[in-house]
């Protein structure tokens, strides 16, 4: 029997045979996690790849919360976390994860900022490529979008804008200052993912 998903006449470009219906039963229970939460609180939704968690990611996710409970200060509000898959990172990045997507996703779903986790798809079709990032939030409907301008460059804003209600906001490192009323830990200690491997090789 086809998934649900497969069929569902908002899912534009249809899904390949290349996402396995695994896939989309978690992203149908993310979908179920989020529409529960929709008359309670904000959910606002942050894309992340993130190998090697470090001193700035956890910066970084209390930036988030900082900065929407200052800008939507009369209603609470949940993160749901999009973890970038292992092939996707290393499409992007020409390189191997150290930490899998699985072990990222556990790291996240233990963080103190995080409420909920969810991988994405590991392979979409050649066509269907324009599912990421608008696609899915089109799906998921958050109130709020979350990236920085390292996954959603400025000029892509408009179109995913235009695939949900909600609204987008764009929180950088170095957002750290503003928000938090601390020096950013990715200048205070020159902290990122590749600079962390060089010092591991050095």
């Amino acid at each position: 029997m086809e998934h649900i998903l497969r069929s569902n006449t908002i899912l534009k470009p249809s899904l390949g045979s290349d996402v396995s219906d695994q896939i989309l039963n978690q992203l149908q229970t993310t979908k179920e996690w989020r529409e529960s939460q929709r008359w309670e609180c904000l959910v606002a939704l942050v894309h992340l790849s993130w190998d090697l968690t470090h001193s700035a990611h956890i910066a970084y996710m209390n930036t988030i919360r900082a900065k929407i409970a200052k800008e939507y200060p009369w209603i609470p509000f949940k993160l749901l976390v999009w973890v970038e898959a292992d092939s996707r990172t290393g499409d992007r990045k020409n390189k191997q994860n150290v930490f899998s997507q699985e072990e990222r996703k556990y790291i996240f779903e233990n963080m103190k900022a995080v409420d909920k986790v969810y991988i994405e798809f590991e392979n979409v079709e050649e066509q269907n490529n324009d599912a990421r990032p608008a696609w899915i939030v089109q799906f998921l409907q958050p109130d709020i979008f979350v990236s920085h301008e390292e996954h959603v460059p400025t000029e892509d804003i408009p179109k995913i804008q235009s695939r949900f209600d909600g609204e987008v906001v764009i929180v950088n490192y170095w957002d750290e200052e503003k928000y938090l009323g601390e020096e950013s830990m990715r200048s205070k200690y020159n902290r990122s993912t590749t600079n962390t491997i060089k010092q591991i090789l050095s």
